[in-house]
């Protein structure tokens, strides 16, 4: 009896999947299945770097106005939102030209690892 109930809900899960896959395919569903967030509107200091750099996207505006950096950023970003950093290191490898930027000497400051010119980590000292 228990084995019987278990081969009816396994059944009738994968009718519901095949259903289910059958109307995606068909593009019968109200929407993506991992909708992407909505675009973010441009501050007005977002809109201001938005003018100097036209090409960049608008999170990035944002977050160069808000003089914030984040992974993925590339050099020229992050020399905009922070400014030139005080000291570089680079390595360069067989597979990737690495930079490592210090944006201060005391024991409280940043570091910024770039691997191929774009923003890999970051380092806050304590």
């Amino acid at each position: 009896m228990r084995a019987n109930r278990t081969l009816l809900l396994s059944a009738v899960c994968l009718m519901v999947l095949a259903t289910l896959v059958g109307q995606l395919n068909r593009g019968v569903h109200n929407g993506p299945l991992f909708p992407k967030p909505p675009g973010e509107r441009l501050t007005q200091r977002g809109k201001d770097v938005k003018l100097q750099h036209g090409d960049w996207p608008d999170t990035i505006c944002n977050l160069v106005a808000k003089r914030q950096v984040s992974v993925g950023m590339t050099e020229d970003q992050v020399r905009a939102a922070w400014g030139e950093p005080l000291h570089i290191n680079t390595e360069i490898g067989p597979n990737a030209n690495q930079e490592i930027w210090w944006y201060s000497s005391t024991s409280q400051g940043s570091s910024l690892q770039f691997i191929n010119g774009k923003l890999a980590f970051v380092r806050q000292e304590k």
